[in-house]
C-alpha cells in the first residue's frame, strides 16, 4: 500500500493509505485530499488546506513496516515513526459491555461513566 502522512498547522498528523492498484500518485493523492478538505472543512479565509499543511512522511505499507520514498513528492519515510501511526489504536477501542469497568480510567462501571 502507499502512504502519505500529512501535519496540519498544529501539528497533528494523519495518514492517508490507498493501495498501489489505484495507480496514484503520492502527489496526486494529497491533490485529492486537499481538495476534499477544501470542498467540506472550513479553513481560516484566505488560507487553503495546501497552505496550511504538508507533507511529513510519504512512502509504502508492507503490512508490517513503512520504507520507501515518494518520487512525486520528493519526501521519504520516516520509517517506525509512520508505522506508529499505522499501528496506533483508536480512542474508543473495542466495544465494551455496560458492567466492565470504563476505559477513561475513573474506576467507575461504564454504564455509570461514559456510556
Amino acid at each position: 500500500m502507499k502512504y502519505i502522512v500529512i501535519e496540519d498547522e498544529n501539528g497533528k498528523e494523519t495518514i492517508h493509505m490507498w493501495t498501489k492498484n489505484n495507480k496514484m500518485t503520492h502527489y496526486d493523492m494529497y491533490h485529492a485530499i486537499a481538495n476534499i478538505k477544501s470542498d467540506y472543512e472550513n479553513p481560516r479565509r484566505g488560507r487553503s488546506f495546501l497552505q496550511m499543511s504538508f507533507v511529513v512522511g510519504a512512502g509504502f505499507y508492507d503490512g508490517t513496516n513503512c520504507h520507501g520514498e515518494s518520487i512525486s513528492l520528493h519526501v521519504k519515510s520516516r520509517g517506525d515513526e509512520d508505522t506508529r501511526l499505522v499501528a496506533r489504536p483508536s480512542k474508543m477501542g473495542a466495544p465494551q459491555s455496560k458492567n466492565s469497568l470504563c476505559k477513561c480510567g475513573s474506576g467507575k462501571k461504564h454504564k455509570r461513566c461514559c456510556g
